[in-house]
């Protein structure tokens, strides 16, 4: 999630460089303000050092009726082949703790829970999963993989298998040509590929493979779950989730720099396949 600036990771906005990236994504309506953008980068800063990470990357945020919650996450060191991201939460205290894994026992339940969030992580939602009482905190966390697993978007090419078989940057990427940053076909998920034909070229271990290892955002469905639009500068490329409103990510063509953001109220449109065309 440098996505925001470099290839070095994907899909969203370096902490120190959040107001670099914000500047691509102020005509989409989304952003963060001066305030927050400060409160974050204390928060961060001070996350990054406790944590010890290179880096820091800022996921975004979901509205809540009393406090708002701002995500980010650090990518670990991981024995398999993708890099696994370790997310964190906090109000607006900016004051950063680890997000609990969302188990898959209690994922569907703590997701199917509808209405606003509230911002008060230690509610009940008043449902209960093997005699669990479930808690905003696990909504939450729920919410922020489901959307994160959607969406996460790269440009194709920002990132290789190296000969160990690890996901790394693509020092060579020098970003996408105009033509190609108006295709969702040069777009991919930074996250381990669900989808077959990717999975068996992994075990096969073919060469065309490690620098094409992500799944393509073209292939999500419904059809028509992106839309992309192209600045009026013709210097870069905005894509938007329909499925999770309020997710957004740019590409600056012909550069390494990317990145997106996560702005909503963890709402998914569950109708959307019944209103493309």
């Amino acid at each position: 999630s440098s996505g925001f600036f470099a290839p070095e990771l994907a899909g969203v906005m370096e902490s120190l460089q959040l107001e670099f990236g914000l500047q691509y994504l102020a005509g989409t309506g989304y952003g963060l303000d001066v305030e927050e953008q400060t409160g974050l980068t204390i928060g961060l800063t001070k996350l990054k050092t406790a944590e010890r990470f290179d880096k820091i990357w800022v996921w975004g945020k979901i509205f809540g009726t009393t406090k708002d919650y701002y995500v980010a996450f650090g990518v670990l060191d991981s024995q398999k082949e993708y890099p696994v991201k370790k997310f964190f939460w906090a109000t607006d205290s900016y004051n950063f703790a680890e997000l609990p894994k969302s188990e898959d026992s209690v994922a569907p339940a703590a997701q199917a829970v509808e209405g606003p969030f509230f911002g008060e992580p230690d509610r009940l939602l008043g449902v209960s999963v093997e005699g669990l009482n479930l808690t905003e905190l696990e909504r939450l966390s729920a919410t922020v993989r489901a959307i994160d697993q959607d969406t996460a978007v790269v440009p194709r090419g920002a990132f290789v298998l190296n000969d160990h078989n690890k996901l790394v940057p693509s020092f060579s990427f020098q970003g996408l040509s105009f033509d190609e940053a108006t295709q969702l076909a040069c777009y991919q998920h930074f996250r381990p590929p669900a989808s077959v034909t990717r999975l068996r070229a992994l075990a096969t271990n073919e060469v065309e493979f490690h620098h094409n290892c992500l799944d393509p955002i073209e292939k999500d469905l419904p059809k028509g779950c992106w839309s992309v639009r192209v600045d009026k500068s013709m210097m870069f490329v905005n894509l938007r989730s329909l499925m999770w409103p309020g997710y957004v990510a740019f590409h600056l063509v012909g550069s390494s720099s990317f990145g997106g953001i996560y702005i909503g109220h963890g709402d998914r449109n569950g109708d959307l396949p019944f209103i493309l065309p």
